[in-house]
């Protein structure tokens, strides 16, 4: 036999002691998966109750004013100028223009009117 055909039957023989593909291939272990856990519910709506409805606040009156309150009640067919007051004012109180009223007057210059002076809220004759 020749010398290197024991080394080659040898290296043959190693060989096949080595790593195969008919070995078994290792089974991984499994994996558990957790179970979800399901979300935690809502908590239940928070029901006030009802607000009472606001209540009306009073009701709010000027209070008269100064030259109101220095007038002197007349008749209704004539007025008497009280401080403060205008001619075209006391017209518009007494819904009559302030043309006529400085002609049934006989004013000549209505922007001026003496302080109690008692002034036509009519035209004379009415």
């Amino acid at each position: 036999m020749k010398a290197w055909i024991p080394p080659v039957i040898a290296v043959i023989a190693l060989a096949g002691c080595g790593k195969s593909d008919n070995a078994p291939k290792p089974i991984p272990a499994p994996i558990e998966q957790p179970a979800p856990v399901p979300a935690p519910a809502p908590p239940p709506p928070v029901v006030e109750p009802a607000a009472p409805p606001p209540a009306e606040p009073p009701a709010v009156t000027a209070p008269p004013s100064a030259a109101a309150m220095e007038r002197p009640k007349t008749a209704g067919h004539t007025h008497v100028v009280a401080r403060g007051e205008t001619l075209y004012r006391i017209a518009r109180e007494n819904k009559v223009k302030v043309t006529d009223l400085a002609k049934w007057n006989d004013l000549s210059d209505p922007s001026h009117i003496a302080v109690g002076r008692k002034l036509r809220l009519r035209a004379p004759g009415t």
